[in-house]
This record gives structure tokens, C-alpha cells and sequence, in this order.
């Protein structure tokens, strides 16, 4: 397992955005349509912002986020079509940094972030699943099954290690935070991949109670 970074922020990505630290981890590998002429995998500065520009935006810091520990791309363009959205994501999700938008363009992106990432989680937990025949057919959710109850099943499923991985708090259902602090390994056990991936395929969201406290009312 490659390594996950875990904060407020990057997990917004999943659950109002799309996920990146773990959806990241579900996502196809597949070739991104709108390669530009300079790959950021480097991760140098200058090298992200060459990239950046390759797609065709103009106003860019490449700034270090403290938070995420992590470089971050803040676009300022104001005017950007889909198809440099689409570019700009497939860069940073191929290189070690976040993208920051203007106001007036951050829900277009996150929008089309989080499509893109279920699909790809999907697509990539069909695989995962086709090629491990031996788990068995992966659990639906019963009709009138809680959430929580539905998910307490996808960890029986997953094996013994993922017990307790789900809980249940502020109306949503989250990573435990007792499971979150279990281990230095938590993100190793045999389980975990597995458990990633059922989620996506059934429609579990994971998320962390600091993400899911402003909600509000019973879990569906």
C-alpha cells in the first residue's frame, strides 16, 4: 500500500469533493486523455507549473501547503474550459501535489473530480474483486438494512482484521477513530484493500468524523 495522507482537507475529496487520499487508492490506472508536453511526477515546482501551463492556464503559484505537507498549485485563471480542468486533474492525481481553485471554478472542479473519481473506484473494484474469486460475491445491502449494520457486514467479509474499522457517529457512518489509532500498520492489514474497494462498489462512503460532524440526522 502506497502511502495516505489523512486531513480534513484531502478527505474532502471524498466525501463534498472526491476522496484523493484514499480514492486515490481505488483509482484506475489508465492513461489520462489530456497528457500535457511536461509530466509533473517529479513533483518540482517548476515542473508542475510547466505542466500546468502545458494545459493551457496562465495564473499559477506553486506554494508549500503545511497542512497537507504537500506542494499546492493555486490557479487563479478565472476562465477555464472542461477539458483543461480534466488536464489539470489527471496531472495531480499522476504527481504529488493539490490543486487550489478561484471561487467561481472550485464546485466545477470538485464536481467533476468526484465523478471521475467514482468511476474510476468502481471500475477499479470490479477488477479488484474479478480477479479475487475466492472472497465470493460481494454483500448488497438488504432492503431496510442500516447503513451501519450493512457495513459491520462488509468488515465480516473483509476478514477478522477489519473489525471494528466502522462506526457510527454524528448521524454518519465513519472510520473508527479507535480503529485509526489500533496500529503504525492499519493501512497494512489484509483486509484493508479489500474493504476499500467493497465500499466503493456498494456505495459506503468512508469518511472521518472530523468530515462528517456538520452533518446532521440519522444515517440512510
Amino acid at each position: 500500500m502506497g502511502r495516505l495522507r489523512i486531513s480534513i482537507a484531502s478527505c474532502a475529496l471524498a466525501v463534498g469533493a472526491l476522496p484523493l487520499a484514499l480514492a486515490a487508492q481505488l483509482q484506475a490506472q489508465e492513461p489520462p486523455p489530456h497528457r500535457a508536453a511536461h509530466p509533473a511526477q517529479s513533483g518540482e515546482p517548476a515542473e508542475i507549473d510547466a505542466a500546468l501551463r502545458a494545459c493551457g492556464l496562465d495564473h499559477l503559484s506553486i506554494v508549500y501547503d503545511p497542512e497537507l505537507q504537500m506542494l499546492a498549485a493555486i490557479v487563479r485563471d478565472v476562465q477555464v474550459s472542461d477539458a483543461q480542468l480534466r488536464c489539470a486533474y489527471d496531472l495531480s492525481v499522476e504527481g504529488d501535489y493539490h490543486l487550489q481553485w478561484t471561487e467561481q471554478i472550485r464546485v466545477r472542479y470538485w464536481s467533476m473530480a468526484s465523478r471521475i473519481g467514482q468511476e474510476r473506484a468502481i471500475a477499479k473494484a470490479r477488477a479488484y474483486f474479478a480477479a479475487r474469486p475466492d472472497l465470493g460475491p460481494v454483500p448488497q445491502r438488504a432492503s431496510g438494512q442500516s447503513q451501519i449494520d450493512f457495513a459491520r457486514q462488509l468488515e465480516r467479509y473483509c476478514g477478522p482484521d477489519m473489525h471494528g474499522f466502522f462506526t457510527q457517529e454524528y448521524g454518519s457512518v465513519t472510520i473508527s477513530s479507535d480503529w485509526l489509532s489500533s496500529s503504525d500498520q492499519m493501512f497494512d492489514a489484509p483486509g484493508f484493500e479489500c474493504l476499500l474497494n467493497a465500499s466503493a462498489l456498494t456505495g459506503v462512503p468512508i469518511g472521518f468524523v472530523g468530515n462528517e460532524a456538520a452533518s446532521e440526522g440519522p444515517a440512510q
